[in-house]
């Protein structure tokens, strides 16, 4: 019988205890790949969800996301491989090329990357988000920060979200850095509005509401923008409606926004139809499936271009 050393068997113990300490940390996190993110014109409250999943062979080949996921299932990293060739909404935008998310004590913090891992801003121009989670983990407060952690304002002026549940909505009011209230957006005047989603979370319509949370309608006549998405995830239609829940012009002249997507879920279409779905005007839209991208400019486009939106289609 060979009498192993205490030395040698103590680097054995060792090694197993390594091997072991890798084997589950691998178990303990997961990774998703997707081609496209599910489409939000909503809120930052909505969450980030990756639709069209694909293995990892697949995704070495294409445009895609990465998700990475804790033990407790819990989102920790997006790596945004996505070539952006078509615009997009600030907030159904990554706007970095990774984002890293973490958790400690009902708080959960998102900080933006480039792709030489240098901190760098979002779509929405802040460098940092936190959320405050309540004990439900429902979403109660999301304030930004720059580079140096101190409070500042989105390229939309607004410093702070608020969320509150109620019986109809989940209430949302904004805030800049003087503790007044903020519209929406600065091209679309909602002041406190509420939101509405389905059982799945997804966003099924957004209204304005006055200081007592009674629906009201804004200078425009409009009340509220109304979302469809089918199976799969994709955006396929978004409405606009006065008070009394009917169709109603908005202010860039259409009342219906229907949208067509490839197999792949690439955007390709964009049918707008006036209050009575008489169509007005239908455009194709520019995406991965209709644009060779170099090697360059994907490297270029994966820290999130910050492309001008057009005026059809920032809501």
């Amino acid at each position: 019988m060979v009498i192993m050393k205490p030395k040698l068997k103590h680097m054995k113990f060792l090694l197993l205890a390594l091997l072991f300490a890798v084997n589950s940390t691998s178990f303990a996190q997961s990774t998703s790949y997707y081609r496209q993110l599910r489409y939000n014109h909503v809120s930052p409250y909505i969450d980030v969800v990756g639709i069209y999943p694909i293995d990892s062979s697949t995704a070495s080949t294409t445009s895609h996301y990465v998700f990475k996921y804790d033990k407790s299932k819990r989102l920790i990293e997006i790596i945004n491989n996505h070539y952006f060739t078509e615009k997009v909404h600030p907030l159904a935008s990554l706007g970095a090329h990774r984002v890293v998310l973490s958790y400690q004590d009902g708080i959960e913090t998102r900080t933006f990357y480039d792709s030489n891992n240098m901190r760098i801003w979002n779509d929405r121009h802040v460098y940092k988000e936190v959320f405050l989670i309540d004990e439900n983990g429902l979403r109660k407060k999301l304030n930004f920060y720059d580079l140096a952690n101190k409070p500042m304002e989105s390229n939309w002026k607004i410093t702070e979200y608020q969320w509150e549940q109620s019986k109809e909505f989940i209430i949302e009011r904004r805030y800049n850095l003087l503790g007044k209230v903020v519209p929406l957006s600065p091209y679309f005047m909602f002041g406190i509005t509420g939101i509405v989603l389905n059982e799945n979370g997804v966003p099924k319509g957004h209204y304005n509401l006055s200081e007592r949370l009674e629906i009201i309608e804004n200078n425009d006549g409009v009340a509220s923008y109304q979302d469809t998405y089918d199976q799969i995830g994709n955006h396929i239609q978004y409405t606009y409606h006065d008070k009394e829940d009917n169709l109603t012009m908005n202010q860039w002249g259409f009342a219906v926004g229907e949208k067509k997507y490839d197999l792949l879920g690439n955007f390709q279409k964009l049918i707008l139809l006036d209050d009575k779905h008489n169509v007005l005007t239908t455009r194709e839209i520019n995406s991965n499936a209709s644009i060779k991208i170099t090697p360059v400019a994907i490297e270029k486009d994966s820290i999130g271009p910050k492309n001008k939106l057009k005026k059809n289609e920032r809501l």
